[in-house]
């Protein structure tokens, strides 16, 4: 991958509060301790790919340490 403009890390704002929305009413099946580590676990990755994102130098696609000649070998 040679940018990340794409993506707009911006629309996972919230996305704890949307995460915490989605477990509600499942108690009996998930506790809020562990909704909040989920919850927790999500932003860290977003935090995390933001700093990924903001530590990249961009790259540039070149040809120049192409194959010039397949040397593969023949089979019969």
């Amino acid at each position: 991958m040679t940018s990340f403009d794409w993506l707009d890390l911006s629309k996972l704002q919230g996305i704890d509060r949307d995460i915490r929305e989605v477990f509600t009413g499942a108690e009996e099946y998930v506790d809020r301790d562990r909704v909040e580590a989920i919850a927790a676990s999500v932003n860290q990755r977003v935090q995390m790919m933001e700093t990924f994102i903001l530590t990249q130098q961009p790259q540039v696609d070149s040809t120049e340490n192409d194959v010039v000649e397949n040397n593969a070998a023949q089979y019969l």
